[in-house]
């Protein structure tokens, strides 16, 4: 009955083994990818914040005029021209509206934001970018006026908020009273694969839009759509191709002479 017994207990033993091997083994393997993503992110969020505070804290953005008369001389001929350089060294259709005063642009914006600043201040050298992990709606008037007090508050002002909550549509017009009419005012849609909130974040922004002459939809929903291979696994923050998508795509709506309040026809 002892040999029995300690048979079954050792039978026991290894099937728990195995099922413990089998069990750690799916539990890695599974989330690999999620943790290489997340480490990626952070490294990018990280590297982000210390761009954006240099660019704040140190006074490096250059202010409206410091361009060299050399690089003043040479953005005018490319833009007589018609045309821009990429990096392959071809010439492409001018994109870039160098009509636009980067100068006088402040972007305020949540972790998706802060994952493409990046990317946005290659796109529009001089902006003003204050971005922060888990920023929503309600903290953006007390942020405004910090702004406005130290002097970064601009005449063009781009909001990328909703992404960690919803909010009432009472709340964002607080926040385009306190910006006022005679700024122009982009609002960033928000996007998440599984952001259940996201929808009605949107219609906020579009029911705004339709209330306030000097408010635009960047629509960055319909855009990253169509690229899912964009985003990180979390189906919310960009990846590399993503983060160029997103400062592309804000550029060009800042750039459109006729862009509507909804984003189309830029």
């Amino acid at each position: 009955m002892r040999r029995i017994r300690r048979k079954l207990r050792i039978a026991a033993a290894w099937i728990a083994l195995v099922l413990s091997g089998v069990g750690t083994v799916g539990i890695l393997a599974a989330p690999a990818k999620d943790r290489q993503s997340e480490k990626e992110l952070e490294k990018v969020l990280e590297a982000n914040r210390k761009l954006i505070e240099t660019k704040l804290e140190k006074g490096s953005i250059p202010e409206q005029g410091e361009n060299s008369e050399e690089q003043r001389t040479s953005e005018s001929e490319e833009s007589a021209a018609g045309t821009n350089r990429t990096e392959d060294g071809k010439k492409e259709d001018l994109a870039k509206n160098t009509a636009v005063d980067w100068n006088q642009v402040t972007a305020v914006g949540d972790s998706v934001m802060l994952g493409a600043a990046g990317a946005m201040l290659e796109e529009m050298p001089g902006c003003v970018i204050d971005a922060k992990e888990s920023r929503q709606a309600y903290a953006a008037p007390e942020l405004l006026k910090e702004l406005n007090t130290e002097g970064k508050l601009k005449d063009t002002v781009i909001l990328a908020l909703g992404t960690n909550g919803a909010f009432e549509e009472s709340e964002g017009q607080a926040i385009l009273d306190y910006l006022g009419t005679d700024r122009t005012v982009y609002w960033v849609t928000v996007y998440g694969t599984n952001l259940s909130y996201a929808a009605k974040v949107n219609r906020v922004i579009e029911s705004l839009a339709e209330k306030n002459e000097n408010l635009k939809m960047i629509p960055w929903d319909q855009e990253v759509s169509k690229h899912p291979e964009w985003l990180y696994g979390d189906g919310i923050h960009v990846n590399a191709d993503g983060q160029k998508g997103y400062a592309k795509l804000v550029r060009e709506i800042l750039s459109a002479p006729n862009v509507k309040n909804d984003g189309k026809n830029f």
